[in-house]
């Protein structure tokens, strides 16, 4: 009887794979440029790629055998490496910044920042809005957030329960989530990275119940399960350059 062997499937799956390339007659240069974006933005893309391979810190992939409080403070540090890439090479364009973003292989803190706080202050503020915060965003001097959703609405906009309440005496808004429903319990960094967040909540003008703007309301971190990683943080990016252990 002849003897039968197995081939562990780590691997049989890489051999499966290079015998079909080798049989295929597809120009492999040609479909990569195709899909992504042509020749001159592939070619970037594998500069990005190479700048997160030959980095120190960038270019870990443990995370995944990580525990929350382990990933979260690593994400802390690869943001700022991240920053400082960006910075020493000159990446201004948010689309080179989003090549090497993508390089990185995994969500940091960064996510909502990038995704949503920067294109809400692109899209809905005004010009004088856009000269103050914007140039802050875009260079991380502040992380803002997107905080809309809470518990009770869901995806009903109009069902906020959150209030901004004007007082004319000191010309300010009085944001409050007066009740357990109103919490905001989907945005990313707030309460623990975040500096800044764009808020939706409920105006009211002398006990009129107005419609559901959003506010640009900066915050600071006084406490909760994030007040040690996030003094740490935050002295990354006013003192600059402090290694974590």
């Amino acid at each position: 009887m002849s003897r039968v062997s197995f081939l562990p499937l780590h691997d049989l799956a890489p051999q499966l794979l290079r015998r079909e390339r080798q049989c295929s007659d597809i120009d492999n240069e040609l479909l990569s440029n195709t899909l992504r974006g042509g020749r001159k933005a592939n070619h970037y893309r594998k500069l990005m790629v190479e700048l997160v391979r030959c980095h120190p810190v960038l270019s870990r992939r443990d995370f995944i055998y990580q525990n929350h409080k382990e990933r979260y403070a690593a994400g802390l540090k690869k943001i700022y490496h991240y920053v400082l890439l960006v910075k020493s090479h000159c990446i201004e364009d948010p689309r080179n910044q989003q090549e090497l973003y993508v390089a990185l292989g995994e969500r940091l803190p960064l996510e909502v920042h990038r995704a949503m706080f920067i294109p809400t202050l692109e899209n809905q503020a005004d010009q004088e809005q856009q000269a103050k915060w914007l140039p802050l965003a875009r260079n991380f001097k502040i992380i803002g957030t997107y905080a809309q959703t809470e518990m009770g609405h869901g995806s009903n906009v109009q069902g906020i329960e959150t209030t901004a309440i004007y007082d004319k005496g000191k010309q300010e808004y009085v944001i409050n989530s007066p009740t357990l429903t109103s919490r905001k319990w989907w945005p990313g960094g707030l309460g623990s990275t975040a500096t800044h967040a764009i808020v939706y909540a409920r105006l009211e003008i002398d006990g009129v119940k107005k419609k559901c703007p959003s506010f640009h309301r900066a915050f600071k971190i006084v406490g909760g399960p994030y007040a040690a990683t996030w003094d740490r943080h935050w002295r990354y990016w006013t003192e600059g350059g402090i290694q974590l252990a």
